[in-house]
């Protein structure tokens, strides 16, 4: 079947099994960060740059950080 993202109802069962708190931003963010993920590993464009190439030039500070993350949570889906 392949890769497929989290669904909520894996993370429901994480959390249900844990006992872990996750707010609705931070659940859509995790199902949000799989999507991408998998969207990455099935591209097979041998063409197409890494995700990371250029990120050694750019300092990380926390601000970059957080807009990075906000990015990705506005990210229309695929």
């Amino acid at each position: 079947m392949g890769l497929s993202p989290i669904s909520f109802t894996e993370i429901k069962a994480y959390i249900d099994t844990t006992e872990t708190y996750l707010s609705g931003e931070e659940a859509l963010l995790v199902h949000r960060m799989s999507q991408l993920y998998v969207n990455e590993i099935n591209d097979k464009n041998p063409n197409k740059k890494a995700p990371f190439e250029g990120l050694e030039t750019q300092l990380m500070s926390p601000n970059s950080i957080i807009n990075a993350f906000a990015g990705i949570a506005t990210i229309s889906e695929a």
